[in-house]
């Protein structure tokens, strides 16, 4: 069997297709990695502007971790406030913040994420106020306490526009009742994981460009029927395609994710990998996990998605007798979910479209979407993973079946 594996994983790589396309992938994502790093752009606290590798050093200056109970956060308010109420640093200029335009630079930017994470909590869903405003709304206000008005709110919303059922907001309210303490800091090489989402669409594509020929190639060189023949033919061997398959998707997957993701890490730091997720926007976000937990399972979640795709492929490539109507069937049904909106339809509409392995790459903690039927309620992360798991063992199956029992004479 090993040596079946072997020789199926050897007839992958041979294709010229998978070479060039594999290395126009990495050459990509070397541009978009390198990219990424030169668009980071920080201010430090005398108002100098830096990119790249020194902004994210000031980044790290700048962002010294704190926990951010209620003593802190007041705090917090009450110096903005008093630099709003002082004469030599104030100033009636909203696009300052109410600051003198030196204040501004030297003290709101550069804290700028923080003052904003504390000011979303303080700002009622739907209303528009300043810092100021919301800053002087929150000097009477538990911090935590009007965290959890704003995720009622948002609860609430989507439960009127019918995104969200009930029993499913009531869900998500016990949920939210174990988000910890905040604690603030820099997570600057995490959060660039999260936000290379977007290159999985390509990974895929690679990737099936590999698997894609797995049995069709056997239909195009009419060799179906002399591997069917053989002893081993309708078992074994079929079950070694399948194998050598996944490896191969395993193999390029990790090494292309692993490597840029180490790189960030290396890079920009492996800091505030335990610092709640919350942080990552100022939306509400109900899990309750660290950012560098939510990475690994974004990571998991993408890797899921990469094998389902790899099953329909294998699946499509026993059914086809080509292995270029595979490719453009996949290409068609990774990209053409990249263009359906979750706006253009309702509550069946964005439960659906959620589930395509291409709008991974669009999955957001804080996006409430929940399955429940009865009083079983489960979360977008875990049906994703649940429901991957099955649809993968059925394609699997239907592909090892198709090919075993086709007829060879036709």
């Amino acid at each position: 069997m090993k040596k079946l594996v072997y020789f199926e994983w050897k007839r992958i790589w041979m294709g010229k297709l998978i070479k060039l396309s594999l290395i126009g992938c990495c050459v990509f994502i070397v541009f978009c990695f390198y990219s990424s790093i030169a668009q980071i752009s920080a201010t430090d606290l005398n108002g100098a502007v830096h990119s790249g590798l020194q902004g994210a050093a000031v980044l790290k200056e700048t962002r010294p971790e704190q926990v951010l109970d209620e003593r802190r956060v007041k705090e917090i308010i009450s110096e903005y406030l008093d630099y709003t109420a002082h004469p030599e640093t104030s100033s009636d200029q909203e696009k300052f913040q109410y600051l003198t335009e030196e204040m501004y630079l030297k003290y709101y930017v550069p804290n700028r994420d923080l003052l904003t994470l504390i000011s979303s909590v303080y700002t009622p869903l739907g209303e528009n106020y300043s810092l100021k405003e919301s800053f002087e709304a929150g000097m009477n206000t538990d911090f935590y306490s009007a965290r959890k008005e704003r995720v009622k709110e948002w609860l609430q919303m989507k439960e009127r526009r019918g995104l969200l059922k009930g029993i499913e907001k009531e869900y998500w309210l016990e949920e939210d009742a174990g988000v910890p303490t905040y604690v603030y800091g820099y997570y600057k090489g995490w959060e660039d994981i999260l936000n290379s989402s977007s290159w999985l669409i390509l990974i895929m594509i690679v990737i099936c460009i590999g698997t894609a020929p797995v049995f069709a190639g056997e239909y195009q060189t009419k060799s179906d029927s002399l591997l069917l023949s053989l002893k081993y033919g309708k078992n074994k061997l079929i079950k070694a395609k399948l194998t050598a398959s996944l490896l191969y998707a395993t193999l390029v997957y990790c090494g292309i994710v692993l490597s840029y993701s180490l790189a960030y890490l290396l890079i920009l730091g492996a800091e505030g990998g335990d610092l709640p997720l919350q942080l990552i926007n100022t939306y509400p976000i109900s899990y309750n996990l660290t950012i560098k937990q939510a990475v690994i399972l974004f990571l998991l979640l993408m890797y899921a998605a990469v094998l389902l795709m790899v099953c329909v492929t294998l699946f499509m490539s026993s059914v086809f007798k080509s292995s270029y109507t595979v490719i453009i069937v996949d290409f068609l049904l990774i990209v053409i979910p990249s263009f359906l909106y979750f706006s253009m339809g309702g509550y069946l509409w964005q439960h659906i479209l959620a589930l395509f392995p291409s709008k991974i790459t669009e999955f957001k903690y804080d996006d409430y979407i929940t399955y429940s039927m009865g009083g079983f309620v489960l979360e977008h992360l875990t049906t994703l993973i649940i429901s991957y798991a099955v649809l993968c063992v059925l394609f699997m199956g239907a592909a090892y079946q198709k090919f075993r029992m086709h007829e060879v004479n036709r």
